[in-house]
């Protein structure tokens, strides 16, 4: 059995910078080094399309039975209009910014990656988590949430809600407001598709995620609540964590909504097992 990552961050855009991505990444990579993973980080302007879907697919192809593999990002996200017609509901594809989007515009669409997904052998565990905005469903695929565990332990004293700022870059210019419910559902219940990956995100597919001063430094809120709760509680089931950090943002007051996406059993389970 082998764990491998793959964990990309961008702060360096050529335009709209954020300030906590790369912090995001190595919050990240420090947890699963403590779970004997092997890491590979794309980090600012080695975090290009090609460079990512080339990592995600090294990831996949090399993987057997009982692997363990993790795709992380943080950084911005938006949505475009749909090119095959697969998105039903609004017309609309999830999209994760590539750093070379302001030179020429790459982005990565939720269809990239299910493209690349489609081809996890059987028996290998794929966690993606996305910290961006609009990161719900972009993936493609859904299922429901349902804990009944809701804590708030957070230190809001040592977060700076003041320098809060958004991982949203407009592709396009408008889009249609859809309904966003907030407790017990995470999106729209595919029942003809078994979802072969785990899919955490840091809001959904119509919110945008936020970046904030934790102690001094910049991070994604949520990467960093999550990061938190895993290593508070490394046995904790996957829903219970996502309810627990959906709880502290909301006692932080802000609107985002972490979403799981995936098959009921693998919501009893801990992360990354």
């Amino acid at each position: 059995m082998t764990n491998k990552a793959l964990l990309a961050g961008i702060n360096a855009y050529m335009q709209s910078p954020l300030r906590g991505c790369i912090n995001d990444v190595l919050d990240v990579e420090n947890y699963l080094l403590g779970k004997n993973f092997q890491c590979t980080k794309l980090l600012d302007s080695s975090a290009t399309k090609p460079n990512i879907l080339n990592g995600l697919n090294t990831l996949i192809n090399g993987s057997h039975a009982g692997d363990v593999l993790v795709w992380y990002f943080s950084g911005h996200g938006s949505y475009i209009l749909d090119n095959n017609g697969d998105e039903t509901d609004d017309q609309y594809d999830e999209c994760l910014i590539s750093y070379d989007y302001f030179t020429n515009g790459n982005f990565i669409r939720d269809d990239d990656l299910a493209e690349i997904f489609t081809r996890i052998p059987e028996g290998v565990l794929v966690e993606c988590i996305h910290d961006s905005c609009f990161s719900g469903d972009s993936t493609k695929l859904f299922n429901d949430l349902n804990s009944n565990t809701r804590f708030v332990d957070i230190d809001t004293n040592s977060i700076d809600l003041k320098s809060s700022a958004s991982k949203y870059i407009p592709i396009q210019l408008s889009r249609p407001k859809k309904k966003v419910v907030k407790i017990g559902r995470i999106g729209h219940k595919v029942s003809n598709i078994t979802m072969n990956h785990i899919l955490s995100s840091a809001c959904g597919e119509t919110q945008t995620s936020s970046e904030v001063r934790v102690n001094g430094q910049y991070r994604g809120i949520f990467t960093y609540l999550l990061t938190r709760r895993l290593r508070l509680s490394p046995t904790m089931s996957r829903s219970g964590v996502i309810s627990n950090v959906r709880a502290n943002l909301a006692a932080l007051g802000l609107s985002q909504i972490p979403m799981l996406e995936c098959i009921d059993s693998e919501k009893l389970e801990p992360y990354f097992s």
